[in-house]
């Protein structure tokens, strides 16, 4: 008997050993279980010492915490007046230009508009609120294969941000937006820009978000 226990030591070292390094500790339980059930083999006078040795690896996980949301602070709630679904119209000749969809994402950590124009370039932005700085971050791209990078935060109840237009040409314009929220639920965008070495800012347009209607 003490040959065939010898004998069959290295086989289940080589078994055990191969669970271990994997990793693999629910693996190497039921491996043990499966032997010790096993009425009358010779493997159950290895595998019982090892098996007294381990819990259940199912029963002994503690029940994890829910992760945090870093991102339910005052800070990341500053935009939420623009999130929703909108029509958004010229504000001088009351056209309809766009429709605007406005979400949350990833556990409120991004703010990201698609801009689905009726004529011009379609395009969207990601929003982020970055903490330690205490503003916002904004990322823009269109089918005009433009690209702004804008940064800001709010002055008073009004969301402006300021920052560059990278255009196909790669000619680099300063630009600004900024949104205010109405007493209607309605939202007012304005974009300027600072065109050459200009000191002032330059209208270039503003549009009324109005929620969708159904």
């Amino acid at each position: 008997m003490e040959k065939n226990v010898a004998a069959n030591k290295p086989a289940i070292a080589r078994s055990v050993l191969s669970k271990r390094v994997l990793g693999d500790q629910y693996s190497l339980y039921s491996y043990l279980l499966r032997i010790v059930r096993r009425k009358g083999g010779i493997r159950v006078l290895i595998a019982l010492p090892l098996l007294a040795g381990m819990a259940d690896p199912l029963s002994a996980q503690p029940n994890a915490p829910p992760p945090a949301n870093l991102c339910d602070t005052p800070g990341h709630h500053q935009f939420d007046f623009w999130v929703g679904r909108w029509d958004v119209f010229r504000s001088d000749t009351n056209q309809l230009v766009a429709h605007s969809l406005v979400e949350q994402l990833y556990s409120g950590c991004a703010v990201r508009e698609n801009w689905m124009a009726l004529q011009s370039a379609g395009g969207g932005s990601i929003n982020v609120y970055q903490p330690k700085a205490r503003q916002w971050r904004q990322l823009w791209a269109d089918s005009a294969n433009s690209l702004n990078d804008y940064s800001g935060g709010l002055r008073g109840k009004t969301m402006v941000l300021t920052g560059t237009s990278l255009g196909p040409s790669g000619a680099v314009t300063r630009v600004r937006m900024t949104y205010e929220p109405q007493k209607d639920g309605s939202v007012v965008q304005t974009g300027y820009d600072l065109p050459g070495a200009g000191k002032r800012w330059q209208l270039r347009y503003q549009f009324v978000y109005r929620p969708a209607k159904p």
